[in-house]
């Protein structure tokens, strides 16, 4: 019994620091010059930008997907450093290759250490 509590407590941990960051919206609602609501056939991204309903896409270092009711979900899709030595390091992000490094403070041309990654 102690051996299932163990691994249920684990596995929690786990699940809980895999958990990336997401959003998630819905489709505007248009109405045509009727009143009648017009059924989607693309995703609008924030800035205006349209995907075809079914489709995926990376934008801005996150996975996007397009559902088929006009949905968008996107999520991170890269790890981000959470186990290091917050004190004397310091995590960069590099947006052209959506990976973090980890350095120290001090001396940016020396990595940290890092045993614990989310996302």
């Amino acid at each position: 019994m102690k051996c299932v509590w163990i691994i249920t407590l684990a596995f929690g941990i786990c699940i809980s620091l895999c958990d990336g960051s997401c959003f998630h919206s819905e489709p505007k609602l248009e109405l045509d010059s009727n009143g009648i609501p017009i059924i989607p056939t693309t995703c609008v991204e924030k800035d205006g930008t349209r995907h075809d309903l079914e489709t995926t896409w990376v934008s801005n270092c996150m996975d996007c997907s397009c559902g088929t009711d006009g949905s968008l979900s996107c999520c991170t899709n890269f790890p981000t450093p959470a186990g290091y030595d917050k004190e004397n390091c310091k995590a960069v992000f590099d947006k052209n290759s959506c990976s973090y490094t980890v350095v120290k403070k001090d001396d940016p041309n020396k990595a940290c250490e890092v045993t614990i990654y989310v996302g």
